[in-house]
This record gives structure tokens, C-alpha cells and sequence, in this order.
């Protein structure tokens, strides 16, 4: 067991091997999945951030950061899956973090700038009933194929590479020259287009001063007709406001002439009423006279006589 004292960082390089006929060979990682590296004590399972090495796939690289682990012993776990099968190498306790140095016995190896300590091999007994020997050799014949597949795409990209830059070739030949007789023909047709902008101008030019001149005699005439008509609308007016003030004064004359009659016989009747209202005070007077005198005036009949008395 190998005593590291706690708090060095180091890092773990665990090979991974499987027996195959009593024998231990290389386990090639690469081909597994989910693959999970632990370090287990007596209180918990610790995940460990690993990688695969670059030479040899078979070596798992783990990184311990032991100032964040406990103090004790720590057994390792190595597990993933191989074509859906489950596999798992459980280690007895290997490392031990003390607390100093004098309990401490590992020596570490600088491994490309780091301290490493190289472990005991991770070994995988696989399932007698899963051929994976087979399968990682047909796995193995695959990949060279692909590999032979991906040299012979290589040269038919280099070949295709080649004709494309052939045919870019030709055809920026083919462009400068579709170029040189484009501008050519821009230019022709840009000469032609002057010349027809030139004449629609000239041609637009007469019709405007055509049409400036018909304008003014238009206008002309309008003010002449404009001025006759307001003319003829001012006489019409004038007529019109003398023939109102006519009207008016004679309605005026009229109305004074019925108001005066008006007066005149209200003054009439006034003093008819005036008239009638003494002569009514007159025969008022009388009356009351008459009856005056009629108050000691008593008439009898004269049987004698046959014929009525007055007495007073």
C-alpha cells in the first residue's frame, strides 16, 4: 500500500488489463463507455476525474486532489461498459492519506510535469459467454478498413482537389472573357442609351415649350373671358343693389303713408270718443235732472175724470 501524506496533488496511472486464456493483455479504453474511476474507503465511493492516456490506451490517467479527501485507506474501483456489457474491477485498499512524513512511503515520479505514483494493474475479468476478443479484432479489421476507406477518399479528394482548381482555372479564363465582352457591350449599350436620352430630351423640350406656349394663350384667354364675366356680374350688381334700393324707399314711403293714415285715424277716433264720453255726460246730467225731478212727481188715475193726475 502505498502512504501519501494528505494535501500533495498528484495524479494515479492505473493500467487496465483483461485475462484472456490465463494470460493479462492490454484492455483498449477507447471502446467502453460510461467508464467511472473511484476511490472507495470505508465511508464513501469518491468520483474521480480521469482521462485515457495518449500512447497507451489502456492506461487510465486520474488526477487526486487529496487536500479534499479524508485521511485513511482507499481502495480503487475501475467500471464502464464494452458493447452494452457491464464490467468492473474492484482493487483492494491501494493508497493511504496520513496525516506527515514520517508516516508517509511514496516517492513520487514526475510524469509530463506532474507528480504521478503508478498503481497496480486494474484487471477486468470479462463474461465467458461474450466474445469480445472477437469483437474487438472484428472491431480492429473494421477500423483498418475504414482507415484503407479514408486513404482512398483522401486521394480521390486530392484528384477531385486538382480538377477543381482545373476547372477554376478554365473558368475564370472563361469569366475575364465573358467580362472583357460584357463591358463591351455595356459600353455600346450605354452609348445607344445617351443618344436616346439625348433625343427623348430635345423631343421633351419641344413639347414643353409646345405646351408652355399653349398655356399662356389659354391663360390669356381665361383672364379675357374672367375679365367680361366680372364685368357683367358688377353691372348685373349694381342693377340689382339700385332696383333694392328702389324697392326699399317706395316700401319706406308706403309704410310711413299707411302709418300717417293710421295716426290720423286713431286721432280721429280719439276725439270721436272724447266727443261721445262729454256727450254722455251731458245725457248723464239731464238724467239725473229729470230723475231729480221726477222724485215728488206722483201720477194717479181719476176715476171721476177717467183720465190720469200728476201730482207734485
Amino acid at each position: 500500500m502505498k502512504k501519501i501524506v494528505r494535501g500533495n496533488d498528484f495524479t494515479l496511472r492505473v493500467p487496465v488489463r483483461k485475462i484472456v486464456g490465463g494470460e493479462a493483455e492490454k484492455f483498449p479504453l477507447p471502446a467502453c463507455e460510461e467508464v467511472e474511476v473511484n476511490l472507495v474507503n470505508a465511508f464513501r465511493r469518491r468520483r474521480m476525474a480521469h482521462t485515457i492516456g495518449v500512447e497507451d490506451d489502456s492506461l487510465l490517467v486520474v488526477r487526486v486532489q487529496s487536500s479534499e479527501m479524508a485521511l485513511g485507506a482507499y481502495a480503487l474501483e475501475v467500471k464502464g461498459k464494452l458493447f452494452g456489457c457491464a464490467w468492473r474491477s474492484n482493487e483492494y485498499e491501494q493508497i493511504m492519506l496520513v496525516d506527515n512524513n514520517a508516516q508517509g512511503d511514496t516517492v513520487f515520479e514526475p510524469q509530463e510535469g506532474e507528480d504521478s505514483v503508478e498503481m497496480d494493474t486494474a484487471v477486468v475479468v470479462l463474461p465467458p459467454t461474450v466474445e469480445l476478443g472477437n469483437l474487438i479484432t472484428g472491431a480492429n479489421e473494421a477500423i483498418e478498413k475504414a482507415n484503407v476507406a479514408t486513404e482512398r477518399a483522401n486521394a480521390s479528394a486530392d484528384k477531385a482537389d486538382k480538377a477543381a482548381a482545373e476547372a477554376k482555372k478554365t473558368a475564370d479564363a472563361a469569366a475575364s472573357e465573358a467580362k472583357a465582352t460584357a463591358d463591351a457591350a455595356a459600353a455600346e449599350a450605354k452609348k445607344t442609351a445617351n443618344d436616346a436620352a439625348g433625343l427623348a430630351v430635345t423631343t421633351a423640350n419641344d413639347a414643353a415649350t409646345d405646351a408652355e406656349q399653349r398655356t399662356t394663350a389659354a391663360i390669356a384667354e381665361m383672364t379675357k373671358q374672367t375679365d367680361s364675366t366680372l364685368a357683367d356680374v358688377k353691372q348685373q350688381t349694381t342693377t340689382a343693389i339700385a332696383d333694392v334700393k328702389q324697392q326699399t324707399a317706395d316700401a319706406i314711403a308706403k309704410n310711413d303713408q299707411t302709418t300717417g293714415d293710421a295716426v290720423a285715424k286713431a286721432d280721429k277716433a280719439t276725439i270721436d270718443a272724447v266727443k261721445a264720453k262729454a256727450d254722455a255726460d251731458i245725457a248723464t246730467e239731464r238724467a239725473n235732472q229729470a230723475a231729480e225731478r221726477c222724485e215728488g212727481i206722483s201720477v194717479e188715475f181719476d176715476e171721476e175724470r177717467g183720465s190720469l193726475v200728476i201730482r207734485n
